[in-house]
């Protein structure tokens, strides 16, 4: 069942502000294979700035083809070592390019590549010679820092969801969990250009708990020209007011509570400005839309995060994220996000629709 509002924990978690992504490692469970993994491979994975993990690490009660299964979906690069012709190594790299992963193939020997990706790239190590063990971490390492590495287009025969590579998903969320909130803290972090938020409602600040405002307000501070423009539903729209009031209505049914900011504007001045220099207000612009948009859609730089708005009895909260990479999305799709973020920048502009953080007291005189 999902989550419906998972909120970080107090203490060094609440302050957590970068989260490393995954790289699931496909080797043999044996030696040396497990030598190589952590004492080489491991190592180079978090040069590449990714968080290493194979199959054996996971513990838990399922069956370990789910934990594999999981780990290929959950990550966004995978290493795989096919030296032998290993059948477990290939039917999970089979699955990683039917999930449209990208994959560092590796191996000791160019006739261990069978004949079905002999034409994809393949790193070839040598263990006798000198230095292999470096030699190698810098081809990984290269390798997954190399946004273009392989991914395979997907192909019908192989009856995965199209969802699952076509449009370059990267990570799939069922609600507001803890792995969601992880993943837009540092896609917020690696953020330089442009962050755009469309559909942020108060009920989605509210169960992240400050959390991702305060990120916001701290990468604004590091990065000094990043502009962030945050894109809400005019409070006065009858099509949002009702949406509120019946979420509202559910929150109480199932006995969640949410320390909602008060007001749209009460947002404005209370959870925005505080400690922010002039130039950090102007590059932090908050907007009104004409309309009630039908999902909520992040951008940040290259990568966007799409919802759909779920029925309002069964509360926004439970909606699932698509995490969603650019660089590995069809034309139509990044077509459909591009245009979902135009047409709301162009209703603001048309519409005199920005707030000024510093005008909020004006906007709301009692407060």
């Amino acid at each position: 069942m999902p989550a419906k509002v998972p909120l970080l924990q107090s203490g060094e978690e609440k302050n957590q502000r970068l989260i490393t992504k995954k790289c699931f490692v496909l080797s043999p469970f044996s030696s040396p294979f497990n030598e190589y993994y952590k004492g080489v491979l491991a190592p180079a994975i978090r040069a590449a700035d990714l968080e290493p993990i194979r199959a054996d690490d996971v513990y838990g009660p399922v069956p370990i083809i789910n934990d594999i299964v999981e780990g290929i979906r959950n990550s966004v690069s995978l290493v795989a070592d096919v030296t032998g012709r290993n059948p477990n190594v290939n039917y999970e790299l089979g699955l990683a390019h039917a999930f449209g992963r990208p994959v560092v193939i590796i191996s000791q020997s160019i006739e261990d590549i069978p004949f079905d990706y002999r034409h994809l790239r393949v790193v070839i190590y040598d263990t006798g010679q000198k230095d292999w063990e470096s030699k190698l971490q810098t081809s990984i390492i290269n390798n997954l820092k190399n946004a273009k590495t392989f991914r395979p287009s997907l192909s019908p025969m192989l009856g995965v969801p199209a969802s699952d590579s076509t449009i370059g998903v990267c990570g799939l969320y069922e609600g507001d969990t803890r792995d969601f909130e992880n993943s837009l803290l540092e896609a917020i972090s690696r953020s330089q250009e442009i962050i755009v938020f469309i559909g942020w409602g108060l009920a989605f600040i509210a169960a992240q708990n400050r959390t991702l405002t305060n990120a916001l307000k701290d990468h604004l501070r590091a990065a000094p020209k990043l502009v962030a423009k945050i894109l809400m539903a005019d409070p006065a729209h009858p099509g949002l007011i009702a949406r509120l009031q019946e979420e509202e209505r559910v929150q109480k049914e199932v006995g969640i509570i949410n320390n909602w900011p008060a007001t749209f504007y009460d947002f404005l001045q209370r959870e925005l400005p505080g400690g922010l220099t002039a130039d950090e207000r102007r590059r932090l612009c908050v907007y009104r839309l004409s309309y009630m948009p039908t999902a909520m859609v992040l951008k940040l730089d290259d990568r966007f995060f799409f919802r759909p708005y779920g029925p309002p009895n069964q509360g926004g909260w439970a909606s699932p994220w698509l995490e969603i990479d650019s660089a590995y999305c069809s034309e139509p799709w990044l077509r459909y996000l591009q245009n979902f973020v135009e047409f709301a920048l162009q209703d603001v502009d048309d519409n005199d629709g920005v707030v000024s953080i510093d005008d909020a007291p004006k906007l709301v005189p009692d407060l």
